[in-house]
């Protein structure tokens, strides 16, 4: 049985309003970093934005869910790979977050004690998922714009990361490829996560 619900801690207009303060101060630390682009400014502001995102989320025990925006700006730092110390900070908090409020887990029900699986709807997912024949193109740019990836952009990463078996040790260790490699485990790790809590519905 599926079960859908929207973000723990999020039912009430006090946890919205929460939400939607703690995501409007910690996008404009990213406001900031935009202004200053690539310079030490910007990857300071993109590491304090991380911080911020980890210690209102992650670091208390009951913390606050991330929003969609809060995710995909985490994402797009990854995807980014301004620095080694960016794609790590990035690539750890994802995974943190990823823990912390899975979108899919299986529960036992209030009622009958049989397994429930459980989907959060308003989670946030690095792939375009769900876009039927009707959606539109300007729609579907948007998403790729945002960094979403569909199965064109997947498999375009992995033909990436496959080439660079042909490439030298010092090609290998450019931090382009590395923040691949970790942002390849990284939807790994989401899809990993959906299957094993799907699958065990049948175990």
């Amino acid at each position: 049985m599926e079960k859908r619900e929207t973000i723990n801690n999020c039912g009430n207009v006090k946890g919205r309003m929460n939400r939607g303060c703690i995501e409007a101060n910690t996008l404009a630390i990213i406001d900031s970093a935009e202004i200053h682009k690539d310079s030490q400014d910007a990857k300071d502001d993109r590491m304090d934005f991380l911080e911020a995102v980890r210690i209102a989320s992650i670091v208390p025990e009951n913390g606050t869910p991330p929003t969609k925006k809060m995710v995909e700006a985490v994402f797009q730092i990854l995807r980014a790979g301004k620095s080694l110390e960016l794609i790590m900070s990035s690539y750890e908090l994802l995974n943190e977050i990823e823990k912390r409020f899975p979108r899919i887990y299986v529960s036992e029900s209030s009622g009958n004690g049989s397994p429930e699986l459980v989907v959060i709807e308003e989670a946030w997912l690095p792939f375009m998922v769900s876009l039927d024949v009707m959606s539109s193109e300007k729609e579907t740019n948007r998403r790729k714009l945002h960094g979403l990836f569909d199965p064109n952009g997947f498999h375009e990463l992995i033909t990436g990361l496959a080439e660079m078996a042909y490439k030298t040790n010092s090609q290998r260790l450019d931090t382009k490829f590395l923040g691949n490699m970790l942002l390849f485990q990284y939807l790994v790790n989401v899809l990993e996560g959906d299957f094993l809590a799907r699958i065990s519905m049948y175990k």
